[in-house]
Formats: C-alpha cells, structure tokens, sequence
C-alpha cells in the first residue's frame, strides 16, 4: 500500500494517485482544455494572468496553505516530531534537512518547490536520507558544519 502523492491517502492503484484525486485531475483537464480563459472555479475570466476570478483567489489561496501545512505537519510527525538535535517542537521553527548534505541541488531538482519535497518524501515512507531540524540548528550545520547544540561545540 502506497500514499496518493496529492491527499498522501493509502491506495492500492498501480499509478501514483488514488481513483479520487485522478478523476479530480481529469475533469480538470477537460475544464481547462474546453476553455482556458475562464476561472477554474466558475465561468469568470481570471484576474492578472492566474487561473482564478478575483471572487475564488483568495479561497484558493487559503486552501493551498493549508494544505501546505498539513504536508509539513505530516512529514514532521513522520520523522519523530521534533528537531533531532535540539528537541524543538514548534512546528513554525521545523524543516527538512539532508544528513549528507546537497539539498540545494535537490531542492532546485523540483523547481525550488518545498512541497514538491514534501510530498515526494511522504510518498517514499520518510527515508533516512532526511531529517527534522530546527531552522537554527540546520543553518548552523549549513554554515558552521555543526551545531552548537551537538558534542563537537567549540567556543570561540
């Protein structure tokens, strides 16, 4: 059983989305190619170039933040929680770290989108190639090369 890679629901389907969510993706498609001068929510035309009426923009901007959160919320919990080195748990101050490094190049790989990461780390079971770090401890360990919350602090 694997995690449909847009609700992160378990699924039993070959493809990489549940029977839901690739109906929903269809009929989107066909909505989109009929006319795609049209809001993606009603009949309106779009404002600025988007895809939504000014009426469905902010709704649609709401929904995606918090369907953000809820990815972080899930990949935080997948990797026990909290900061690994410090114990943080406030949600705010969490992110996702490479333990060998290299996640510029990685993160450039899906288009710098953080969500894009997300989701392909939930999908793949929270491989050990990623941790949760406060963002203080992964920018000391960024830049620094350690933390000063780990053994090997050295005072200046």
């Amino acid at each position: 059983m694997k995690a449909c890679t847009q609700c992160l629901k378990p699924h039993d389907d070959a493809g990489a989305l549940c029977d839901r969510c690739r109906e929903y993706q269809r009929e989107y498609s066909r909505r989109r190619r009929a006319n795609p001068t049209v809001c993606r929510a009603c009949a309106h035309p779009p404002v600025g170039g988007g895809v939504y009426c000014e009426m469905h923009r902010q709704a649609a901007r709401d929904r995606a933040r918090l369907w953000r959160e809820e990815q972080k919320r899930q990949l935080v919990a997948g990797y026990g929680g909290m900061c690994a080195c410090c114990g943080e748990k406030r949600l705010e101050f969490l992110s996702i770290d490479h333990v060998n490094g290299g996640g510029t190049a990685h993160r450039k790989s899906f288009s710098g989108n953080t969500a894009s990461l997300y989701r392909s780390v939930i999908s793949r079971g929270f491989p050990p190639e990623f941790r949760v770090l406060c963002y203080n401890c992964n920018l000391s360990i960024g830049f620094r090369g350690y933390c000063p919350h780990g053994s090997e602090f050295v005072s200046i």
